[in-house]
């Protein structure tokens, strides 16, 4: 029943799943993230599940695919600078020493896993991406480090779920855009269902190249190994999304989806040199322009100057006369309209700043990236520039956002 609401689009479905599932993948989350990036952790998860949950093949498998998903989340918000957990912090959840390298953070979030979500060794290798031989040694030594005692899990409270994390999630699953884009971002995703770990990306694209090659009975046998070994266990939810396949049915876990190349470049490339801006748009061989003329977004409505001081930017009616409207995508990362440049306001980095039109000075302020959803990003802030709540009447000021891949977030540049 769960899925055909799912499938639908039903509200009710992501709220059944968020009941039954956040507190656990919040808990989980905080083993790798503080506590703000821990619940948009959980959030992205959540959306990725609503773009992917036709995928899944072994569906009573749901609840440790929602612990891979999340777990992406997490690696990929560490991969962008993003605060990790440090548990010796916090002396409600004080269950052993802060692990200093990477090493030591995988086996303290196995001890999370096996000792306070009652894992075991094959969720662990399904989870982390390896052979089961390789999950026990891990195992193993996460007990002999931090004295973990298999089975003896699950006595600690849950920690408090932020209390605006479920508005959040449904009002999110409303926004079709939203879902569309943080399941793109998830890529790439194996054939079963389940997201490629970031951590072992390289092990999955050397595995594709060995196949190619005729090699892939020997790579499958030590990666594939994983989602062949028995078991029995909470994580595997039969009454909530119906029975799962037969192993024996279950597809090559290596997915076609995996780029051949790898993660794919960013159109942005980082700039060292004394006097030029950190970034450039420009790759090489590309012809050098600067393309003038109008940008438009949400209600087809364009991006304006306010006022002469250039005090705000808002969205009006599109007039191709007004040199208000005019803007040149510069080669250099600007954006600029009569001789100044898209400004963010006394450089901000939070939510709702405010944009404006200054004086150019090759600040991280005048920074914009824009990405392939259309979004502009502010590198310096992390986040994009946004017509705030959709709302596309004439004079709306444009305000930095956390970017969401939304509606109110995509730009048509000249």
């Amino acid at each position: 029943m769960v899925a055909e609401l799912l499938r639908g689009g039903e509200v009710r479905a992501v709220d059944a799943v968020y009941d039954y599932y956040a507190n656990d993948l919040y808990d989980y989350a905080l083993t790798l993230l503080d506590p703000d990036n821990a619940a948009d952790a959980v959030h992205d998860a959540l959306l990725v599940s609503l773009a992917w949950h036709n995928k899944l093949e072994a569906r009573d498998e749901f609840g440790l695919w929602l612990y891979a998903l999340v777990r992406n989340e997490c690696l990929r918000v560490l991969r962008r600078g993003g605060t990790a957990a440090d548990l010796g912090a916090h002396s409600s959840r004080r269950v052993q020493p802060y692990a200093r390298d990477d090493s030591q953070r995988l086996l303290r979030e196995v001890h999370e896993l096996v000792r306070h979500h009652a894992f075991d060794n094959r969720e662990i290798a399904t989870l982390l991406g390896v052979s089961a031989h390789r999950a026990q040694g891990l195992c193993d030594r996460s007990e002999r480090l931090f004295g973990a005692r298999r089975g003896a899990g699950g006595s600690r409270p849950h920690a408090e779920l932020p209390p605006e994390l479920r508005t959040r999630v449904l009002a999110s699953a409303q926004v079709p855009s939203r879902i569309a884009y943080r399941g793109d971002l998830a890529e790439p995703r194996q054939r079963n269902g389940y997201p490629v770990p970031l951590d072992r990306l390289d092990v999955y694209k050397r595995a594709r190249t060995l196949r190619g090659a005729g090699a892939a009975a020997a790579v499958l046998a030590v990666i594939g190994g994983a989602f062949l070994v028995p078991t029995s266990s909470r994580h595997h939810v039969v009454g909530l999304l119906g029975s799962s396949r037969p192993a024996s049915e279950v597809g090559d876990p290596l997915s076609s989806t995996i780029p051949p190349s790898g993660v794919a470049k960013p159109t942005a490339t980082p700039s060292t040199k004394a006097g030029t801006p950190r970034w450039s748009p420009v790759e090489s061989g590309q012809r050098e322009t600067a393309p003038t003329g109008a940008i438009t977004g949400v209600g087809g409505k364009c991006m304006d100057v306010g006022d002469i001081a250039g005090a705000f930017i808002q969205i009006a009616p599109c007039n191709t006369d007004a040199p208000t409207q005019r803007w040149t995508v510069g080669t250099d990362g600007t954006i600029r309209a009569l001789g100044k440049c898209l400004h963010v306001r006394n450089g901000g980095t939070t939510d709702g700043t405010e944009i404006q039109l200054q004086p150019c000075k090759s600040t991280p302020a005048q920074e914009w990236r824009p990405d392939r959803k259309g979004a502009l990003k502010n590198p310096n802030s992390g986040r994009c520039l946004e017509v705030p709540t959709l709302n596309a009447s004439d004079g709306t000021r444009l305000v930095l956002w956390k970017c969401s891949g939304a509606d109110n977030q995509s730009w048509n540049l000249p």
